[in-house]
């Protein structure tokens, strides 16, 4: 996602680009803007639009975004710094959905991979939307309802809750980036994520944005608890840990 493409891209993000297409001849990427967002957003997801456009923070449409175009298309969405040192389609065997382990709760949303239509991600979203429609004040709705928080405390309550559902792996952090046989390298500084940014320059400000940052804490502790339990039902098969 680049707002405007009247603005050029950091070359080290156009680097980690060209290494994604490298390594996977056969993918197409693209790169959305916010005009190109804004259509794709009233063609197929009207129903969101309002909220998507009035309910939102920037950062958190770019959030948002990336869910309604996997539920969409399908594909990989990655974070415009990081690049590809191996060919993707081994993560895809065992899998229909794939999100990286994330330190020192939860997951990221820096990597989010499905197939169309996946209930997983169909879920983040309708969250988002019923978060909308909640009495939670805007600032902390804008912490809590797009970010790699609110895609933890889903992915925690659905490895409690669903049973025979499409299977979701998680992608352990040493195979996701840092290592020389890990399937990525970041190229460049990391983009601050919806949560940290919105707490650094909308929340920090006043006594109503501490009062969100300490809701904030006390869903990152249920969600350490959430994602770490194991599912019902000791056959279930939706959640598997990658080890490519």
């Amino acid at each position: 996602m680049w707002r405007d493409l009247a603005t050029d891209i950091p070359e080290e993000w156009t680097n980690a680009t060209h290494s994604c297409q490298e390594q996977n001849p056969s993918y197409e990427q693209y790169i959305w803007t916010d005009a190109t967002a804004y259509q794709f957003m009233r063609t197929h997801f009207a129903w969101f639009l309002q909220t998507y456009t009035e309910h939102l923070l920037p950062v958190q449409r770019v959030d948002a975004l990336r869910y309604f175009l996997l539920w969409h298309y399908g594909g990989i969405y990655l974070d415009p710094e990081i690049g590809c040192q191996r060919p993707l389609e081994p993560l895809w065997n065992e899998t229909s959905a794939l999100l990286p382990q994330a330190w020192p709760y939860g997951v990221s949303q820096k990597l989010v991979a499905s197939k169309p239509n996946h209930p997983f991600v169909m879920k983040v979203v309708l969250v988002i939307h019923e978060y909308h429609r909640s009495v939670l004040p805007d600032i902390v709705l804008a912490m809590l309802n797009t970010g790699s928080i609110h895609v933890s405390r889903v992915l925690g309550t659905w490895f409690g809750s669903m049973r025979g559902s499409p299977g979701i792996a998680i992608l352990p952090s040493d195979v996701f980036v840092g290592k020389e046989d890990a399937f990525f390298m970041l190229y460049g500084r990391s983009v601050p994520l919806g949560d940290q940014f919105t707490i650094s320059e909308h929340v920090l400000e006043n006594w109503i944005g501490w009062c969100g940052v300490i809701v904030s804490f006390s869903v990152m502790a249920f969600v350490i608890l959430g994602v770490q339990t194991s599912p019902k039902g000791g056959g279930d098969q939706s959640r598997t840990v990658l080890t490519v």
